[in-house]
């Protein structure tokens, strides 16, 4: 398995899907395809936690003079981003637009 592949989203959430079709357990798929356990099982949570929340992580250079970046949640709402921002506080204020809490 070539190492691009490795760090491909598509390739391993194909390689998943195959995982749960194939009937085998992690370690015996993972031992056919020539993958650690470590890292099928890393990538494993990763996609399923992104279909859980709809939300694909995503990795923001950053650099001085960049414009701010506009992210449209919905139709109605559009959060700006500016160079320097809080991750953290950014994905809290995601999950609170997601699912807010009952008044």
């Amino acid at each position: 398995m070539e190492k691009n592949n490795k760090t491909n989203y598509d390739f391993w959430e194909k390689l998943i899907l195959s995982w749960k079709e194939s009937g085998l357990t992690r370690k015996g798929f993972c031992e056919k395809n020539n993958v650690k356990v470590t890292t099928f099982d890393y990538y494993r949570k990763k996609i399923v936690s992104q279909r859980e929340t709809g939300f694909i992580e995503v990795t923001v250079p950053v650099a001085e003079g960049y414009e701010p970046i506009h992210i449209r949640v919905r139709e109605a709402l559009v959060i700006e981003v500016r160079n320097g921002f809080d991750p953290g506080l950014l994905s809290n204020i995601l999950k609170v637009v997601e699912n807010p809490p009952c008044s």
